[in-house]
């Protein structure tokens, strides 16, 4: 199934990928996410099976969540708006980023925590270019505690650029 956007949506709880394969293009449109407790956002997508995220576009939420199938394709912004905690993409399945700008909100302040790519345990991210971005002051604009693959992406963090836990892989290729 193929949904093309043709309005900026405002969701207030996050859109479900369940039990089959969506192609979203944003087609040049914004998601936005809803306050869900002061200070919190929902996350604006959690995938459950196979997403593709294609076409120029953002999403400004707590970030987008995969616990499926996941690839990002084009000229696509994420950004986690929350000033503390969440990720631009809480990943916990398998992914696959060409391209994009990944960030978290740049109003985080002291003691502030977010990341723009976060592969848990289980997850597995493939990230091929684009650019990453960190502005909290206590967490790494990529972690990784999975296993990641980076070619030729730009990482900047206010903390660090990558941050890897003890036995999971974490490789480097350019950037």
């Amino acid at each position: 199934e193929t949904i093309v956007m043709i309005n900026d949506l405002t969701t207030d709880k996050p859109l479900e990928v369940t039990n089959k394969k969506v192609t979203l293009d944003l087609n040049g449109k914004t998601i936005t996410a809803a306050l869900k407790q002061e200070g919190r956002h929902h996350y604006a997508i959690d995938n459950y099976a196979t997403l593709v995220i294609e076409g120029e576009g953002a999403i400004n939420a707590r970030g987008i969540q995969n616990f499926g199938e996941m690839t990002i394709n084009g000229d696509i912004t994420i950004t986690n708006v929350d000033t503390n905690g969440g990720s631009a993409i809480w990943n916990e399945g398998e992914l696959v980023i060409n391209g994009g700008t990944f960030k978290t909100n740049n109003q985080a302040g002291e003691g502030s925590y977010g990341s723009a790519l976060n592969t848990q345990e289980d997850g597995k991210a493939v990230v091929n270019g684009g650019t990453f971005e960190a502005y909290s002051q206590l967490t790494y604009a990529i972690l990784n505690y999975g296993e990641t693959v980076i070619n030729d992406a730009t990482v900047k963090g206010k903390h660090g650029a990558v941050g890897s836990s003890t036995g999971c892989i974490t490789e480097i290729n350019g950037g």
